[in-house]
């Protein structure tokens, strides 16, 4: 239970709205105007909250307030003292998300006839002597997307003045608009001070007017500068969920509750990248748009400094905001990536979980109070999956605890008293749910059930498709074995048998593939083949590994080998010298067999565009999900190859064959640097990735199926790229 009305008002979460006798009337009934919700009930996973909020306590992140909206209804909220859901905090830079609406709002209302209006003729009176050539060029879409040609941002130097907008046009503009992205707060007050130019009324008055009551906000503040000017780049005040009513707007394409308030073609023109934002660190490095950030992770923000977001997410139709200080102002973003993403997958209703609702609850109300002696998690435990034998450990801390309690199935585990539950080897018995309580000597909280699931899952398959021919151009897959003893593998370097399942390659392909296998551990050739010859055994082998057929008197190459060793590689050449697609695969051909298995695979190849892009396969056979390291590496080569050779920007995207399409599983550009992508390359035996690269990284849980990982690059670009596929650590 919620131990204080202040932690019932701070927690506003599921059906249950909970007010305390005076608790600001006005607030209230501006809150109900959200609907609230479980987070099952909106198809997000509550274990995935309670996790955010537990690393929040763990690690004492100082977040200030944080709130989930998705399908419009609020799912969850928490409020650390003393700051409350009445409290309005300042956003800093994420005010200038608000300008651009109103921009946008100016323009529909014809006040303004759109981004290609020049700066100066706002401003005739307040030009200097001789307007320079830079100047007189900059126009409203280079203020808005931060391209104005200024060499560093002018805030401080027309703030100190008593006339920001003459001075504005009075500094020197070195580089041509349009030209490179500079951060620019001072770009933004001269977008104020073009709708108040045009409007008769400072931004502040233009909003209260048009923006503020159509999203039922009424309690706010917003700096000014000389002549009323309204900051607008800065120091917009707001309750955290009005900050979110402006991520909910755009979220719906410029309406809020069935009312048209910003055009929707404003809405799809401000939040795609307009520029490069020229940063090494994809939160900040994937594009910037009329006053939103791109996320790296998809969709795009508003955003002001120690960690002010609107995160608007389509894909997930949420709204994530956070207010907060923090000097590492990426933490949110993380807190969304590694929580929040993974819970929001389904977007029908989940079955309830209350005891995880629960657990929320506990957790907002231990931040709301100024202090409290309540015991709360600040680590749960996770979804376990495993092979038989394979050792498990789930493990929780509670902050207050004096001791703990393990349960499978709700039934006490005898001796399982500590924070930590490690069983030593699985079997298909102990599979199940598991819960622990922590206790002290006047109360208890029991965790939510996670399962343990005991089963196999393997890869089966592997296959890589690019342009191959000779020397650097060879088409090299790469492969590894787990486990002892050998295993029959078939292995196919195919050209001419792609044309009957893609017609479109007629005339692209490798006509006559060459197939070398090499062991990697002696540096030995194995096997090789050129022309597979139609030979019975290859025929039995294809059928028993359900592989397509070859035509008897094609030139592709094929062979069957009992491989002994950890690693090989199967290179695809052109026999003839030739040049042209082609395709390596590998088969389990002893698929029954689960002590000895495939676990890996690799492919480097040069990347282009369209059908040239590199396209890795594989296929996950098995009685459960399998965690898996996906990559898709362009600048981690250097310096093997030269840093101008390298696929500079690698964008990956996995999709699985579902009732006879392709659909796509997960996409990034650009990787996290999580801690736990860092441990998970460390325990999988990767190479390790600097934090700051554009390499980029899936990391996923997928069912058995059938799957492709597509590399290209972003915006076009080619280059030398490398898709690794590996099975991950199974937590």
């Amino acid at each position: 239970m919620l131990s204080s009305p202040l932690a019932l008002w701070c927690l506003r979460i599921v059906t249950r709205l909970a007010v305390c006798g005076a608790c600001l009337a006005a607030a209230v009934v501006q809150a109900q105007t959200w609907p609230r919700s479980t987070p099952e009930a909106q198809g997000i996973d509550s274990r995935g909250i309670a996790q955010l909020l537990a690393q929040v306590q763990r690690e004492n992140i100082g977040i200030h307030s944080f709130a989930v909206i998705r399908h419009g209804h609020v799912v969850a909220e928490a409020y650390r003292y003393p700051y409350t859901a009445t409290t309005r905090h300042v956003l800093y830079s994420g005010s200038k998300s608000f300008t651009s609406a109103l921009l946008g709002i100016a323009i529909e209302q014809g006040l303004i006839s759109g981004v290609d209006e020049h700066v100066v003729d706002f401003f005739p009176d307040k030009l200097p002597a001789t307007v320079p050539e830079n100047l007189r060029q900059m126009r409203l879409r280079h203020l808005l997307t931060m391209s104005t040609g200024h060499a560093s941002d002018t805030m401080s130097r027309i703030t100190s003045t008593n006339d920001w907008v003459k001075a504005f046009l009075a500094l020197p503009v070195e580089n041509t608009p349009g030209s490179r992205f500079v951060y620019n707060s001072g770009a933004t007050v001269m977008l104020s001070a073009a709708i108040q130019q045009r409007s008769g009324m400072n931004l502040l008055a233009f909003a209260e007017r048009h923006l503020f009551p159509k999203l039922g906000i009424t309690d706010y503040t917003w700096e000014a500068g000389p002549n009323q000017l309204t900051a607008g780049g800065w120091g917009l005040s707001l309750r955290l969920l009005d900050f979110a009513r402006l991520g909910q707007l755009y979220l719906k394409n410029g309406e809020f509750n069935g009312q048209r308030v910003v055009p929707a073609d404003w809405v799809a023109e401000s939040t795609h990248s307009h520029i490069d934002s020229n940063n090494v660190n994809p939160f900040w490095g994937s594009g910037y748009g009329y006053q939103f950030w791109m996320n790296d992770f998809g969709g795009y923000r508003a955003d002001g400094a120690y960690g002010q977001y609107a995160f608007v997410l389509p894909e997930y139709d949420a709204v994530v905001v956070f207010n907060s200080h923090l000097s590492d102002t990426e933490m949110p973003a993380k807190l969304v990536r590694r929580w929040l993403l993974p819970a929001m997958r389904s977007a029908s209703p989940l079955p309830d979980n209350p005891a995880a609702v629960a657990l929320i609850e506990r957790s907002a109300a231990v931040l709301a109070a100024s202090s409290s002696t309540s015991l709360t998690f600040t680590t749960l435990p996770q979804d376990c999956l495993r092979l038989p034998g394979e050792p498990a450990t789930f493990a929780a801390e509670a902050r207050g605890a004096t001791s703990y309690q393990w349960f499978k199935d709700g039934a006490a585990i005898s001796g399982a008293t500590s924070a930590t539950l490690t069983l030593a080897s699985v079997t298909p018995e102990q599979a199940g749910r598991y819960s622990v309580e922590a206790r002290n000597a006047t109360s208890s909280l029991m965790s939510y059930a996670v399962e343990l699931k005991v089963g196999w899952s393997q890869l089966v398959a592997l296959s890589s498709r690019a342009p191959a021919g000779t020397g650097e151009q060879t088409l090299i897959m790469g492969f590894a074995f787990a486990g002892a003893g050998s295993k029959p593998l078939l292995v196919r370097g195919v050209g001419p048998g792609l044309l009957a399942g893609a017609p479109d390659l007629a005339g692209r392909l490798l006509n006559d593939p060459r197939l070398t296998l090499h062991n990697m551990d002696d540096g030995t050739t194995t096997a090789e083949n050129d022309n597979w010859g139609g030979t019975a055994a290859l025929r039995t082998a294809f059928a028993a590994t359900g592989v397509g057929g070859l035509a008897d008197a094609s030139a592709d190459a094929a062979l069957v080998a009992d491989l002994s060793g950890n690693l090989y590689s199967a290179h695809v050449t052109g026999a003839d010298g030739g040049v042209g697609v082609a395709l390596a695969e590998a088969y389990d051909a002893d698929a029954s067999r689960h002590d000895r298995r495939l676990k890996a695979l690799s492919v480097r190849n040069q990347v282009g565009i369209g059908g040239d892009i590199l396209i890795a396969g594989f296929v996950l056979t098995g009685e459960m999900p399998r965690p898996m390291i996906i990559r898709g590496l362009g600048p981690a080569l250097v310096p093997a190859v030269s840093s101008g050779a390298v696929l500079a920007n690698p964008v990956l995207r996995l999709h699985r064959y579902v009732n006879g399409q392709w659909e796509l599983v997960a996409s990034n550009d650009n990787w996290d640097s999580s801690a736990a992508a860092i441990q998970a390359f460390r325990t999988a035996g990767l190479a390790p990735i600097t934090s700051s690269s554009l390499d980029a990284v899936l990391l996923l849980d997928l069912e058995p199926g059938i799957y492709t990982a597509q590399l290209s690059g972003a915006r076009g670009t080619t280059g030398v790229g490398l898709i690794e596929v590996y099975e991950g650590p199974i937590q």
